[in-house]
C-alpha cells in the first residue's frame, strides 16, 4: 500500500510539474494577433497530448478581464464537448480584423501622386497578395483616384480592371494636372462638376474609339496570320519549290507581300510582277 501511495504521489508531482512547464511557455493572449497566438499556443500544447478540457483552462488563464467579457456566456454554460474550439472561435471572431480592414490599413499611406493609375493598381495588387477579391480591389483603387476620374469610371461595370486602369491613364494624361489637384482637394460646385464631366465624357469617347481601333487592328492581324497559316498548310510542297525557282525580274515573280497576302497586300517590293502590271496600266492610261 505504501509503495502504491508513493508511486501515485510521484505521478501526481510529475503531472503538476508538466502543467507548470506548459503554463510557463504560454505567452499572454495577443489581442492584436489572435490567430498567431493560437498557432503559438497549439505548438506548445500539441506534443503533450493535452485534453480538450486542459486546453480550455490554459486559454482562460491567459485572458484578461476585457477578454472575459466577450466569453461570459461560454463560461456560464460551458459546452460538454469542443470547449477549446468554441472559446477559440469566439475570440477570433471578436479580435481578428477582416481581410478588407487589414488591406485598408496596409494601403493607408498610398497615394496617386505623380504615378499613373495603372502603376498604383500594380502596387495595390502586390500588397493585397490575394487578401481581398478583385471587386474589393477595384473599389479601393477607385477611391484613390481623382474625383472626376472616379465618377466616369464608376459607371463602367463591364470592363476589366486592367482596361479601367488604361482608361484612367489616358484621362489623367489628357486632363490638366492643376485641374485634377484642385478638384481632388476641394469640394467642386455643380457647374464645375458638370463641365468637367462633359469634358471627360468626350475624352472617354475618344479613348473608346482608340481602344476599338486597336482591337480592330489586332483582330485583322490575327485573321491574316490564320489565313496565311491555312494557305501554307494547304499549299503543296512541290508548288512551293516551283515558286522558289522563280527569280526576281521574271514575269511571274511576286514580292513577299503579294506572295503571302495576294490582292489584300498593302505593301509591295520591286521587282514585283504586280507592281510592273500596275505601272504599265497607269502608263497606258
Amino acid at each position: 500500500m505504501e509503495e502504491n501511495t508513493a508511486q501515485d504521489c510521484r505521478i501526481s508531482a510529475e503531472v503538476d510539474l508538466a502543467a507548470i512547464s506548459v503554463q510557463s511557455r504560454i505567452l499572454p493572449f495577443w489581442r492584436d494577433l489572435p490567430r498567431s497566438w493560437f498557432i503559438q499556443f497549439e505548438v506548445v500544447v500539441d506534443p503533450l497530448k493535452t485534453s480538450d478540457d486542459q486546453r480550455f483552462r490554459y486559454v482562460l488563464q491567459q485572458l484578461q478581464t476585457t477578454d472575459l467579457q466577450h466569453v461570459t456566456d461560454i463560461l456560464y454554460e460551458t459546452p460538454a464537448t469542443e470547449k477549446y474550439n468554441t472559446l477559440k472561435n469566439r475570440l477570433l471572431a471578436v479580435y481578428e480584423k477582416s481581410d478588407v480592414k487589414n488591406f485598408q490599413k496596409l494601403i493607408s499611406g498610398l497615394q496617386l501622386g505623380d504615378q499613373k493609375p495603372s502603376q498604383l493598381l500594380r502596387k495595390m495588387r502586390e500588397l493585397s497578395s490575394g487578401m481581398i477579391t478583385n471587386d474589393g480591389l477595384r473599389i479601393e483603387w477607385l477611391n484613390h483616384l481623382p474625383t472626376q476620374v472616379r465618377v466616369v469610371l464608376s459607371v463602367n461595370t463591364e470592363s476589366s480592371l486592367d482596361t479601367l486602369a488604361a482608361m484612367a491613364d489616358k484621362m489623367v494624361e489628357y486632363s490638366e494636372p492643376t485641374t485634377i489637384a484642385a478638384i481632388s482637394t476641394s469640394t467642386p460646385t455643380n457647374d464645375a462638376v458638370s463641365t468637367q464631366f462633359a469634358i471627360l465624357t468626350k475624352q472617354l469617347e475618344k479613348l473608346s474609339l482608340e481602344i476599338n481601333e486597336i482591337r480592330g487592328r489586332s483582330k485583322y492581324r490575327r485573321q491574316s496570320r490564320q489565313h496565311y497559316r491555312s494557305q501554307s498548310r494547304s499549299r503543296p510542297s512541290s508548288s512551293y519549290r516551283n515558286k522558289s525557282a522563280v527569280k526576281p525580274g521574271d514575269a511571274t515573280w511576286e514580292c513577299k507581300y503579294h506572295y503571302r497576302f495576294g490582292d489584300k497586300a498593302k505593301r509591295c517590293e520591286s521587282p514585283c510582277c504586280r507592281r510592273m502590271k500596275k505601272d504599265t496600266t497607269n502608263h497606258l492610261n
